[in-house]
């Protein structure tokens, strides 16, 4: 089963996990499903900032890789505003008053992963830029960083982000990297649990809650990784996640409507 999997392969075993990951947040009560549930999509998005690499290091217009994520980002932006107008989201559950970032929350990967390859565009340029050009650009990235760990899963990919940088993608490297980010969230989230949480729930329990931890998940897919892009080529195949993505969150939030949810 060595290197066996391809980069299609990978985001087919990613979009299949997310999908589980969402319906246990958006339906998991109702469904009865264990806390542990919460555990099976913590690789995922991990695996999508490995590949968000390996398409900046081989893209031939990375311009237009930068585009695409951006428009996909609006689009759940526009789809997460209506949701949230529909339901009155903006309103504060407990001070009933209004709130204005509450208008635009929602899942939005796209916008992460656009955060992040910008991040890697700017340390490129950086690197390759003359004194006056390195200040610049170290000005942007500062700029963009607080941006970066704003964003959906920013502050936990941040660490994997900077070893997928500057390890270049090496499989034992960034493995090893996220091997140790994991264990301290894990330290973080026992900590957590000993300071504030004790005696209120079991440490089971917290855990499934706080399971960022759990990012080392995805160290067994980065290792399977073969190189390469597989699939037949086909346009959907190239765009199957920027379509997939935003459609079963419509689906979720339809559902979620339609039961009252």
């Amino acid at each position: 089963m060595k290197n066996k999997l391809t980069s299609f392969d990978l985001k087919i075993i990613a979009l299949i996990f997310m999908v589980v990951d969402h319906i246990n947040t958006a339906f998991g009560h109702q469904l009865g499903l264990p806390s542990w549930v919460g555990f099976l999509g913590r690789f995922v998005a991990p695996v999508f900032l490995y590949l968000l690499m390996e398409g900046f290091k081989y893209t031939k217009d990375r311009k237009k890789y930068l585009t695409r994520l951006f428009i996909g980002a609006m689009v759940m932006y526009g789809i997460n505003i209506v949701h949230n107008i529909l339901t009155k989201a903006y309103i504060h559950p407990y001070t009933k008053e209004f709130e204005a970032f509450r208008i635009i929350s929602g899942n939005n990967i796209f916008w992460t992963l656009f955060l992040f390859l910008s991040l890697f565009l700017m340390m490129d340029k950086i690197k390759e830029e003359s004194k006056g050009g390195k200040w610049k650009w170290g000005i942007l990235f500062i700029l963009l960083l607080p941006f970066v760990l704003l964003s959906e899963g920013g502050v936990y990919l941040f660490p994997i982000a900077l070893a997928c940088y500057f390890f270049k993608n090496d499989k034992k490297k960034v493995s090893l990297a996220i091997l140790v980010w994991s264990t301290v969230l894990l330290g973080k989230a026992i900590f957590g649990y000993y300071t504030s949480s004790r005696g209120l729930i079991s440490l089971c329990e917290h855990l499934a809650y706080a399971n960022e931890f759990v990012i080392f998940t995805s160290i067994p897919f980065i290792c399977l990784y073969n190189g390469q892009r597989g699939g037949k080529g086909k346009a959907w195949e190239k765009n199957l996640f920027y379509m997939f993505y935003p459609l079963h969150f419509v689906i979720i939030y339809f559902i979620m409507w339609f039961a009252n949810i």
